[in-house]
């Protein structure tokens, strides 16, 4: 189990910038940037389970969790399968992530039906960190994401976007259809 630490920010939406001078200087232009995340960014296709689904996926595993989940998920990014079980919190939060074999991923997978994300995802390093673009499939949408080693460095980070970390509407799994 960890503890994730992390910054979330809106870029753009519906044809509204909100990518600051921070983010400019590495992506001059919303169309560089755009097309930096088609090229080189990775599909990644989430889909968010009952909490229920989650825990008896984990017995599958045999992993004790050590929290207390309020969210869990699957993630296919680039064929890499993933389960990860996160705890309640916004800016700070438990998480169990683990890579899965494909017949644990897919007997699950069916139950995320209506509650999923299709997005391409670019990860880059940035100030010694790691920078993740999203641009989602089925709206017009992107958004960064900054994982930080302490919720210190998390607050003095200077914002790449309009700060989203606290508002609900653009957690991932609230974004999912």
């Amino acid at each position: 189990m960890a503890t994730e630490i992390e910054r979330k920010y809106l870029i753009r939406e519906n044809g509204q910038d909100f990518q600051t001078n921070k983010l400019s200087q590495l992506y001059p232009s919303f169309v560089d940037l755009y097309n930096a995340i088609r090229e080189s960014g990775t599909s990644t296709f989430q889909g968010y389970l009952s909490v229920e689904a989650g825990m008896d996926l984990s017995s599958s595993l045999a992993v004790p969790v050590g929290f207390k989940p309020n969210e869990a998920r699957l993630r296919d990014q680039g064929g890499d399968l993933y389960f990860t079980l996160k705890g309640h919190g916004d800016l700070e939060r438990d998480e169990f992530e683990a890579i899965i074999i494909a017949d644990l991923f897919y007997k699950y997978w069916p139950q995320t039906n209506g509650s999923r994300i299709y997005k391409s995802r670019l990860s880059q390093a940035y100030q010694g960190l790691t920078l993740e673009l999203d641009l989602y499939y089925d709206r017009e949408l992107i958004t960064a994401e900054v994982e930080f080693k302490t919720a210190q460095e998390a607050n003095n980070f200077e914002a790449l976007g309009l700060d989203v970390t606290f508002n609900p509407k653009y957690k991932n799994r609230n974004l999912a259809r």
